[in-house]
């Protein structure tokens, strides 16, 4: 079976490409239309999030590396990290504000 891929416009079906070379009176299928799947956070915590973000990760180590990349994300999260790192004592007296 061949699969053949178009747009469904005005009850009629137009083709992608030139039209295939089947006979006239050719018996035909046509399924349900493909409807786009929303987006899926994958910086959330619910279950489909937590395996996008798996699917997501399992793709990102198959990425080739480079090294200069790599040492520019290694300062990058150095820094991240030496910010969050200054800004804890004041997260700490929020925290304590809030349960006193």
């Amino acid at each position: 079976m061949t699969t053949i891929t178009g747009i469904f416009r005005d009850g009629r079906v137009e083709l992608d490409g030139p039209p295939p070379a089947w006979a006239d009176g050719s018996p035909v299928t046509v399924m349900k239309p493909e409807v786009a799947a929303e987006p899926i956070d994958i910086t959330g915590d619910s279950p489909e999030a937590i395996a996008a973000w798996m699917v997501w990760y399992d793709e990102f180590l198959t990425l080739p590396r480079c090294e200069s990349a790599a040492e520019e994300l290694e300062r990058i999260l150095a820094e991240n990290k030496a910010e969050q790192i200054a800004l804890w004592p004041e997260h700490s007296k929020h925290v304590e504000r809030l349960f006193p």
